[in-house]
């Protein structure tokens, strides 16, 4: 069953974003470690940003981000972010994870509009989940013009677009694919947009993590995944 959602969303001008996939519960909070109901919350040693979170309720969070290579995005189309729920047992001293199959569909951004002061142009600024800053490979106007990142810079961190004349742009991040915002608001204003990861259900199917005092250890053929304990806190 496909459920359509609108999570934590504030948006002050509509916009084309394109929905992606959560998992099966009725209620969903995304990325919501440091409420009363979080028992721990793992980050990956060799990336934090990665990270399981553990609910009293028997249920966990997922967050699945690899780190930039700074590379041409759409050279990286597998290696998506993404979110997955589900269940968790412990037995003795392993863990064992298994995701939701069911999907939800839920918008992949969150836009906000300064509206109190026009400018001459709209500067876009994207964030992730974290509020960590995040920049665009490459972005494309409705008249066909294309700005690419170079390879000084690497990422475009903030696009200064003139929308009465632009109309709309299309961009693209790696882990997160495309993005098309095209508002119907006249003027040009801050605008701030917040990514999310798509939610990928079915991931685990009874994964087996080792519990060693204040890690876990996934071991995946010759390698081995490590997940520190952290200080839960709230993010998104």
């Amino acid at each position: 069953m496909i459920r359509i959602l609108f999570i934590g969303i504030s948006i002050s001008a509509f916009a084309f974003v394109k929905p992606g996939i959560f998992g099966n519960k009725s209620s969903v909070t995304i990325i919501s470690y440091g409420e009363t109901d979080t028992l721990a919350v793992y980050a990956f040693k060799n990336n934090p940003q990665t990270r399981l979170i553990l609910r009293t309720d028997s249920t966990f969070e997922f967050i699945g981000m690899q780190k930039d290579p700074y590379l041409f995005v759409n050279d990286h189309i597998d290696e998506r972010f993404f979110i997955t729920t589900g269940r968790w047992q412990k037995h003795s001293n392993k863990l064992f994870l298994t995701s939701y199959t069911d999907s939800i569909v839920y918008n992949l951004s969150e836009i906000k509009v300064d509206t109190s002061r026009q400018k001459e142009v709209s500067v876009i600024r994207f964030y992730n989940i974290y509020n960590d800053s995040v920049g665009a490979g490459w972005y494309t106007l409705a008249d066909g013009t294309t700005v690419i990142a170079g390879t000084r810079n690497r990422r475009l961190y903030r696009l200064e677009i003139d929308f009465p004349k632009d109309k709309c742009v299309i961009t693209e991040f790696y882990g997160y694919g495309k993005w098309e915002y095209c508002p119907n608001f006249k003027g040009n204003y801050d605008i701030t947009v917040k990514l999310r990861p798509a939610y990928k259900p079915g991931y685990f199917e009874k994964t087996k993590f080792l519990m060693k005092e204040d890690t876990l250890i996934q071991s995946k053929k010759k390698l081995k995944n490590v997940f520190i304990k952290v200080t839960p806190g709230r993010s998104g």
